[in-house]
């Protein structure tokens, strides 16, 4: 009666390392699978920001271009302006002349 009695808890034991064992299976592939979702997780996440990232390089790029370009702008213009208020100059010089030549002639 022992006997029988030690020889079904042997198999029950058996059974349940058996069934243990092929948790621990289903925990290891479980843990495999979770890994490679976290990791794609991420991969994703990385992606994401570097694309992100090079978005903002390019709008970077090209606000410093656009500025650069405008700063160009206003290099030319100054100079411009410059030109013109140096003719601007002459132009009354020649005015004041004009005027006080036109006064003589008017008095003469």
């Amino acid at each position: 009666d022992t006997k029988v009695e030690m020889k079904k808890l042997q198999v029950e034991h058996e059974n349940v390392c058996g069934r243990l064992s092929e948790l621990e299976q289903e925990k290891e592939l479980m843990k495999s699978s979770f890994k490679k979702i976290l990791q794609e997780s991420l991969m994703t996440k990385e992606n994401v920001h570097a694309q992100e990232s090079d978005g903002l390089k390019q709008k970077i790029e090209e606000l410093v271009s656009s500025s650069q370009r405008n700063e160009e702008v206003l290099g030319k213009l100054a100079e411009e302006n410059g030109f013109l208020q140096e003719e601007l100059k002459v132009q009354e010089s020649e005015l004041v002349t004009f005027q006080t030549q036109s006064s003589k002639k008017f008095e003469d």
